[in-house]
């Protein structure tokens, strides 16, 4: 297996995408694959696109091997129809695609949220808790767990109350400080930089990542 591989899920989203762009222009990967429900519009000649079948992830095969595997699976309420929907992405579609990452990658970046806890009352944190709860009893060496705050950046559809929160958080952002700096809004640019930067850290372990740490990691140099 190529050592300078790296495998993308969610590429077609906010951060997956920035994260994939990044990846292609990183030296140090040779052939970056992005497993994709439908074919993106991106062309590299490092990049090898991987429409399969996200029902059936136990058939994928060693197409996808990759030492650095970044899961950057995400959905709402509304465009999943239901909570059951949104937890089938967000926790058993990620978890599925984890597993079967145990027969190769050395390191896995999964993408959370902020206050991700399975006792939180809240439905989005609860699903990001129960995930991350999974994800690091996984057989991996290396397990990455990030927890952004509100992500900035332009999306493909527009989600209003996000929008509400982002414009919020932009106005209290300079009296958010010390304890309460995790909870400023950050750039979706700025945590796929971060991520980039933990994957390929070669160290052993599970590490969490709250958004303070990640605008520290991803801040532009």
């Amino acid at each position: 297996m190529n050592q300078n591989r790296a495998l993308v899920v969610g590429a077609g989203g906010l951060t997956g995408g920035k994260l994939l762009r990044l990846l292609l222009e990183s030296p140090a990967h040779e052939e970056v694959i992005a497993v994709v429900r439908l074919p993106l519009d991106v062309q590299h000649p490092k990049l090898k696109q991987l429409v399969l079948d996200f029902e059936a992830v136990e058939q994928w095969g060693q197409e996808i091997a990759a030492q650095e595997v970044y899961l950057c699976l995400g959905t709402t309420i509304r465009k999943a129809g239901s909570v059951a929907a949104f937890r089938a992405v967000d926790v058993e579609l990620t978890l599925a695609i984890g597993k079967r990452c145990q027969l190769f990658a050395q390191s896995v970046v999964v993408l959370s949220s902020l206050g991700a806890s399975s006792a939180a009352l809240n439905f989005y944190r609860k699903a990001k808790g129960d995930m991350e709860n999974r994800f690091i009893r996984l057989d991996i060496p290396r397990k990455v767990v990030v927890r952004p705050s509100l992500l900035l950046g332009e999306r493909k559809e527009k989600r209003w109350a996000e929008h509400l929160g982002k414009f919020m958080l932009r106005i209290f952002r300079p009296i958010l400080r010390g304890r309460w700096q995790k909870y400023r809004a950050i750039e979706a640019e700025t945590v796929a930089r971060a991520m980039l930067r933990l994957g390929a850290e070669p160290a052993k372990g599970i590490y969490f990542y709250e958004s303070n740490d990640l605008e520290r990691l991803g801040a532009s140099t």
